[in-house]
């Protein structure tokens, strides 16, 4: 792998961490909570909540009770999704690359896979999973609601050990590891990335788009259609700089983001027009969202996410009702069950 490879990847994740531009703090300035009106009515949560914690994979109830280890994997990484029967759990493993070329040149490079876990084996038999994809770049599942797929992002590069640059490109797979393809069918030839895919109805699906090495912003576009252009892709991102971590509500009405801005960080929600936006949680002096998707409620009424120092919450979408389910110890990537 080359040294410009090492580069790229440390600038994505670089501004996946920092660095808004004052453009993007004027477009947050104002937002406010959503409306109860806008709401609806909102009921008492319920379900469970699937996480990680030092690279292994745990169930809870909302409450933060009856904690059980699900998954000893040890390399768990990022997105958590629930298969609509709540009998299994797709997450993503990481491994690392090192290569050296004869001339002494070469890097180190993360590889993921995606994987499944049975929840009708837990507790029992934590040491047992299936592998689903093979890519070596396959991470962010997002199970489909009719169970017959799995969204996610793959680097068709990562099995190449001499590429200079990655390319992620949002695809689909069969929950049993069959017909792995990429949505997008020129994808060698792209202009743009696009990671962090999450579906909606109709069809439609967000994701965000990267160019220039770094996340430009959410994109809403339909399975079928034409991927949007280099021209089209860039002012649609316009319209939410700094947007991150698409997931798509259960009743197609919302996509929540996590607003990747050092000093305004927060967790919105937006139609998919991309036109009414409401926020959902600010730091307020207390912890920052972290990276990851948030996962709603099956009713779509509620939302759970993680933040930076390592605690689970969970909100409605109004904001109110915000409580803090585990203490800060390294909990992460929190799933709602179906």
């Amino acid at each position: 792998m080359k040294t410009i490879r090492k580069t790229i990847m440390s600038l994505m994740a670089l501004t996946l961490l920092c660095l808004a531009a004052s453009s993007a703090n004027a477009q947050v300035s104002n937002v406010k909570s959503m409306p109860a009106d806008v709401a609806g009515k909102i009921s008492a949560p319920s379900g469970q909540l699937a996480f990680i914690r030092d690279g292994n994979v745990y169930v809870m109830n909302l409450d933060g009770t009856n904690e059980v280890l699900a998954c000893n994997s040890t390399n768990a990484f990022g997105r958590l999704s629930w298969a609509p029967d709540n009998k299994q759990i797709a997450f993503t493993r990481r491994g690392q690359v090192d290569f050296q070329g004869p001339n002494l040149l070469g890097g180190k490079h993360r590889v993921y896979d995606i994987f499944k876990v049975i929840v009708d084996s837990i507790p029992v038999n934590v040491d047992w999973w299936e592998r689903v994809t093979t890519s070596l770049g396959g991470r962010y599942p997002e199970w489909s609601t009719d169970g017959e797929s799995i969204l996610y992002t793959n680097d068709y590069n990562a099995n190449f050990v001499d590429a200079t640059f990655p390319n992620y490109q949002m695809s689909q797979v069969h929950p049993s590891g069959a017909d792995a393809h990429p949505i997008r069918k020129d994808y060698q030839q792209t202009d743009y990335f696009s990671i962090n895919p999450t579906a909606g109805p109709d069809g439609r699906f967000a994701f965000i788009a990267l160019f220039e090495q770094k996340p430009q912003g959410l994109i809403v576009t339909k399975v079928g259609d034409p991927m949007p252009s280099y021209e089209n892709v860039r002012k649609q991102a316009n319209l939410l700089v700094q947007a991150i971590a698409p997931s798509w509500s259960p009743d197609g009405k919302w996509i929540a983001y996590v607003y990747n801005d050092i000093n305004k960080p927060a967790i919105y929600v937006v139609s998919p027009d991309l036109i009414q936006k409401y926020v959902i949680y600010t730091p307020k002096g207390g912890p920052t969202p972290s990276t990851n998707s948030p996962s709603w409620s099956p009713d779509s009424k509620w939302l759970t996410f993680a933040t930076g120092e390592g605690s689970i919450w969970i909100c409605d979408i109004t904001g109110a009702q915000l409580k803090k389910v585990t203490p800060s110890s390294g909990n992460l990537a929190p799933a709602w069950s179906k």
